[in-house]
């Protein structure tokens, strides 16, 4: 019975180890991305120049089509920029939910492994 108990023990406690190990370097790379997405938000990249003039690829009508104007080009050039601010936006909460979920993972895995490794010191300690 000592036998089952001993290895099922050591199975948990690899279990958790694991897992803490997997959600920790989950934080870390999740960290990674927040901080890139956060660059992304701090210092956008330049809208590119270049606006079709046409408003989109409408091959066959290319020849009836008129150009857009400079304040046309100029609204969906902000309209792009405004975009890309709104998916960096929704992906850096994404990023705190994901870091919030992992970082809670890895804190309730610890705190188990942390208790049964004190707990199994405390027995071996006893029974020297």
């Amino acid at each position: 019975m000592a036998i089952t108990s001993t290895v099922t023990s050591t199975v948990f406690n690899l279990y958790l180890a694991i897992v803490c190990a997997f959600s920790l370097l989950s934080c870390i790379i999740i960290a990674g991305s927040g901080i890139s997405t956060a660059i992304d938000l701090a210092y956008p990249a330049p809208v590119s120049e270049y606006v079709d003039e046409y408003g989109g690829p409408r091959y066959s009508d290319m020849d009836k089509a008129s150009p857009l104007t400079e304040e046309q080009k100029a609204a969906r050039a902000k309209d792009m920029a405004d975009m890309r601010t709104y998916r960096n936006i929704k992906e850096m909460l994404s990023t705190f939910g994901y870091f919030f979920l992992a970082g809670l993972v890895f804190a309730v895995h610890w705190r188990i492994f942390r208790k049964r490794v004190v707990l199994s010191e405390m027995t071996q300690g006893k029974s020297k």
